[in-house]
């Protein structure tokens, strides 16, 4: 009798095997998701590399305050433009191609860093860096409005956004040792090649839902329970703002890439307040990017 209840439970595999050699994983969405929080994870570790390295890279590079505190400011210029322009670029290419494109470009510049002799060719880099991490954000919303159905796509940012605050706790001591270990050189080609195994796991598991060989047929149908009927998502319909961009990534990168190093506190660049880069750069902006049509 016991034996024959336990037949008659329908328990849902790991994976299941339909036909000659198809793999149908179950609830692959959240494998997926999974994907996007692990590079949120790496892009915090690689953007925090420089920061935890502050006092070692000043000193062998002869930087004073006010020259590192300029590394923060081409950051985030690259990040200012990169975000719009990642934006419609994902809507153009895709997520699969374009998560492809900005990892390569962030994990490249990272690694870059190692072979940084100036400020000059740091400088470089920071922008190189920022142009690459800016894409993760609009890409993850992609992502999410392609594989959630509206019910879930807030527990589905949740996931994808805690990567930033555990890259922020994971990094720092990670970093330290690898430089106690092998030095700040090797750090960085190690933080950065991090991406990189990344990108291999995203090229082998990612493909759009309609033409992802693993998927069900019923998280299909889930997934197809969409608000509007909208298929996808373009980055410019979700009512994004600037200001809310600065609220929500900049204003962290820029207390955490400052408060290392920077010991003159009557320096207005060395500590710039959020308040500064909304009056001078994100008003002006806001208002560029809703003549452009951006925002709803």
């Amino acid at each position: 009798m016991a034996e024959t209840e336990l037949r008659a439970k329908k328990i849902e595999p790991a994976a299941s095997v339909v036909g000659a050699g198809e793999i149908k994983v179950p609830r692959l969405r959240w494998l997926i998701i999974g994907l996007i929080f692990l590079a949120t994870l790496i892009n915090y570790i690689d953007r925090l590399t420089v920061s935890v390295l502050a006092p070692v890279i000043t000193e062998a590079l002869k930087l004073s305050n006010l020259e590192y505190a300029s590394l923060g400011t081409w950051f985030l210029l690259a990040y200012t433009i990169s975000q719009g322009v990642s934006g419609r670029l994902y809507d153009r290419i895709g997520a699969r191609r374009g998560f492809t494109l900005s990892i390569t470009v962030w994990s490249l510049a990272a690694m870059a860093h190692a072979t940084a002799r100036s400020l000059g060719s740091l400088s470089v880099f920071r922008f190189l860096l920022g142009l690459g991490e800016a894409g993760n954000w609009p890409g993850a919303a992609k992502v999410i409005a392609e594989w959630f159905p509206v019910r879930e796509r807030a527990f589905a940012m949740a996931i994808f956004n805690s990567g930033a605050a555990i890259g922020s706790i994971v990094a720092p001591p990670i970093i330290v040792w690898l430089q106690l270990s092998y030095g700040w050189q090797t750090t960085f080609i190690v933080t950065g090649a991090l991406g990189l195994l990344w990108l291999a796991l995203w090229q082998f598991c990612y493909q759009p839902p309609d033409r992802h060989p693993w998927i069900t047929d019923d998280e299909l149908a889930l997934i197809g329970e969409r608000g509007g009927g909208e298929r996808g998502l373009r980055i410019a319909d979700c009512g994004l703002r600037i200001d809310k961009t600065f609220n929500l990534n900049f204003e962290p990168a820029v207390k955490q890439t400052h408060k290392s190093a920077i010991r003159n506190p009557q320096s207005a660049i060395c500590n710039p307040t959020p308040d500064f880069f909304r009056r001078t750069i994100w008003s002006k902006m806001s208002a560029k990017i809703r003549e452009a049509g951006w925002k709803k």
